[in-house]
């Protein structure tokens, strides 16, 4: 009997050992059955969609509109395209100007192309838009939307006198955990790095708008390869405390509604911002997609205004 005794605390032990192997395998199991779900998501997503000869979502194709002396570029956010912009773009060029929608590299393409992108492939993407702008144009405005945003901020690092004004829409400046269920949506990102078989994600979420029209013209796509998230987390970081280098005139339109970013770290972000030329704007009637929602007519006549106001200088 003493024998007996002395084996069962081993057993114990062995028992607790089989613990972490149970774990791993139903993650394992978990992380590829949604993968598979995702496959098949996707794979609906394309029976529905329209693509060009280069792959690209139709719609969602850049575009150039207007004619003038000065340019503004608009820069598109996270799982979106220059379609976003189609109720301020063409209210834009009315005022004489070359308004340039661009896509930027990946975006509104199938989704392991999507993926293949990086924060690099965008800033050169950025880069050459902004340079062909200048060869033709006196002045040069650029107008951004989310992450959109976050990839000009860092691109203003490198280059500061770039442009002759920047307006900011709802900035990626840190992520809100508004819509993340239980834990903060960066935590959720960090869990995400364990996942083998699972390289693009769904989102649930329907387009963070108010207007209800807005939505059902809405061209993004609801998959976001992990790679693109990670590279977003990337930029947010690389930004954090760069706003007291930022030289060039300022406009930041926000939303206290929005649920995709965190309005209170993008407010104090504009306070820290190095220029003696900025505003803020808020335009609570709209959700995050401030280009499509109620008073995109409003933040359009903000952002003119504010372009004209540099331009007669």
């Amino acid at each position: 009997m003493k024998e007996i005794a002395r084996t069962k605390p081993f057993r114990h032990i062995r028992r607790l050992g089989k613990i972490p192997v149970v774990l791993a395998i139903i993650w394992l199991a978990g992380d590829f059955g949604y993968s598979r779900y995702v496959a098949w998501s996707i794979a609906g997503f394309e029976s529905v969609v329209s693509r060009d000869k280069n792959g690209i979502i139709e719609g969602c194709q850049e575009y150039t509109l207007g004619g003038g002396d000065e340019a503004i570029l608009l820069i598109h956010g996270i799982n979106d395209s220059p379609a976003v912009w189609y109720r301020m773009a063409p209210v834009m060029a009315e005022t004489g100007r070359t308004i340039r929608g661009m896509r930027l590299p990946g975006f509104a393409l199938p989704a392991e192309q999507y993926a293949s992108k990086s924060v690099d492939d965008w800033l050169a993407g950025v880069d050459g838009e902004i340079r062909r702008l200048r060869e033709v144009h006196s002045k040069v405005h650029v107008v951004c939307h989310s992450l959109g945003a976050a990839i000009f901020l860092r691109w203003l690092q490198d280059n500061p006198d770039g442009v002759d004004s920047v307006t900011l829409l709802s900035p990626a400046i840190e992520v809100s955990s508004s819509r993340s269920p239980l834990l903060p949506v960066r935590w959720w990102h960090n869990i995400s790095s364990g996942l083998v078989f699972t390289r693009v994600v769904w989102s649930p979420f329907d387009n963070d708008v108010l207007d209800p029209e807005a939505r059902l013209h809405s061209l993004r796509t609801p998959f976001s390869p992990r790679r693109v998230i990670s590279q977003t987390f990337t930029l947010v970081d690389a930004n954090r405390n760069r706003a007291p280098a930022i030289r060039v005139p300022t406009l930041m339109v926000l939303s206290r509604e929005d649920r995709v970013n965190r309005w209170e770290a993008a407010e104090e972000f504009f306070g820290q911002i190095g220029t003696a030329r900025k505003q803020l704007v808020f335009n609570d009637r709209s959700g995050h997609v401030l280009p499509v929602d109620y008073g995109w007519d409003t933040v359009t006549g903000e952002i003119l205004e504010f372009i004209g106001q540099e331009s007669a200088d």
